[in-house]
């Protein structure tokens, strides 16, 4: 049973369960969100002789950041608390991915042992901001031309236009009732492109940049709309 403090303290309710004959305890001395108390309710984790139930889902659910980042410091928390529970949810569309996030990130803990830091580990939660940045040559030209402004007139492909869209963990494009499907945006990009669905430059263009927006919002667990801003 997990015991938590509610009109008793913690280590009440502990006492009352083991007098009741309960022998399997855990113990939630409860993890508060931001501003309700968190770094006071970290207090209640040290002292317990009971293996620890560490609530991170709260806390995630309860803040509007991005779920990495917020995973790895509750497991840091937990690990340096000696928590053997962590508890973490996807309840809402911004903490979706957070089950496999918290895995990493205890994993990434648990490769820290005999280190200072959970750093340079091999695996990391580092999702839209990387490392070390790319140094890649400057380019040379001899002139250069100022990029014109896109017409706002759009001169459609009289083959028809493709509806591109995601399903699960596929890229799926449709052009007059016939779906090509892929994970890989390339790929249905030149399947597209050897069944004759397109004849125009600009068409191919646009269809590229639309197809890697949605392998990208499949990568990084977003929604996808075709046109719309990502």
């Amino acid at each position: 049973a997990v015991v938590v403090p509610r009109e008793q303290t913690l280590s009440e309710n502990l006492a009352a369960a083991e007098e009741a004959g309960i022998c399997c305890l855990i113990a939630d001395p409860l993890l508060q969100p931001v501003g309700s108390g968190l770094t006071g309710s970290l207090q209640g984790f040290w002292g317990v002789s009971y293996p620890l139930f560490f609530g991170a889902g709260n806390v995630v659910e309860l803040l509007d950041a991005d779920s990495p980042g917020a995973n790895a410091l509750l497991a840091g928390m937990a690990h340096e608390v000696g928590a053997a529970v962590i508890f973490t949810s996807e309840h809402s569309d911004k903490t979706m991915g957070s089950v496999a996030e918290m895995r990493r990130a205890t994993e990434m803990m648990a490769l820290m042992t005999g280190r200072p830091y959970p750093k340079d580990l091999g695996i990391d939660l580092l999702v839209l901001k990387e490392k070390r940045r790319r140094h890649e040559p400057p380019l040379e030209y001899e002139s250069v031309m100022e990029a014109r402004s896109t017409p706002d007139e759009i001169t459609y492909d009289p083959l028809g236009c493709i509806r591109i869209g995601i399903e699960g963990d596929f890229v799926v494009a449709v052009h007059r009732g016939r779906a090509v499907r892929g994970r890989h945006w390339e790929d249905v990009f030149y399947t597209l492109l050897g069944n004759g669905s397109l004849s125009r430059l600009d068409h191919a263009a646009y269809l590229g940049k639309e197809l890697f927006k949605a392998e990208l919002a499949i990568r990084l667990k977003r929604s996808f709309e075709q046109d719309g801003p990502f």
